[in-house]
C-alpha cells in the first residue's frame, strides 16, 4: 500500500513586468517537487505608497502533492533559484499537512505564512483547511481574524 501523499504549500513573489510568464515557468519547474494542484489568485502588491505598477510584485500560492521529503525541497528549491537565476524571484515553502519543522532557516509552518496578510489571504485560497500547528486555526479561521474575508 502506498504512503498517502502529503500537499505543501509555495508562495511565488516576482516582479510585476514578466511576471505571469515567471509564475508558469517556475510553476512548471517546481514539478521537481512534485504535482501541482491548485493556484491562488495572482496579487499584486506594491512596493511603495506611489502603487506604481513597474515597480510592483506580483504574488500567487500554490499547492502541490509532494513527492520528495521536506529537508529535500529545501536543497531543491536553492537547486533552482542557483541555476535559473531567477533574481527577482523568491520561493517560499509555507508549508506541508503534516509537518511540523522547527530547523532555523527552514521552518514549517514558514513565519510568513500567518504574519503576511497577502501570504496567508493566497493560502487559505487554495488550502483554508489547513491547521496551523502552532496557533491551532485553520487559514480560512486566521484570514477571518485578520479582516482578509
Amino acid at each position: 500500500m502506498t504512503e498517502p501523499t502529503q500537499r505543501g504549500i509555495f508562495l511565488i513573489t516576482t516582479d510585476f513586468n514578466n511576471g505571469l510568464k515567471r509564475i508558469r515557468e517556475v510553476i512548471k519547474e517546481l514539478k521537481c517537487i512534485g504535482r501541482p494542484v491548485e493556484t491562488s489568485t495572482v496579487y499584486k502588491r506594491f512596493r511603495s505608497i506611489r502603487s506604481e505598477d513597474l515597480n510592483a510584485l506580483i504574488v500567487v500560492a500554490l499547492t502541490i502533492e509532494l513527492e520528495i521529503p521536506e529537508f529535500e525541497i529545501y536543497e531543491a528549491l536553492h537547486h533552482l533559484e542557483r541555476n535559473h537565476r531567477w533574481s527577482s524571484t523568491e520561493i517560499l515553502f509555507l508549508a506541508a499537512e503534516k509537518s511540523l519543522r522547527l530547523v532555523p532557516g527552514e521552518n514549517l509552518p514558514h513565519p510568513v505564512l500567518h504574519t503576511d496578510s497577502l501570504a496567508l489571504r493566497c493560502a487559505s485560497e487554495i488550502m483554508g483547511t489547513y491547521v496551523h500547528p502552532i496557533l491551532g486555526q485553520n487559514l480560512i479561521d486566521l484570514a477571518r481574524s485578520a479582516g482578509l474575508s
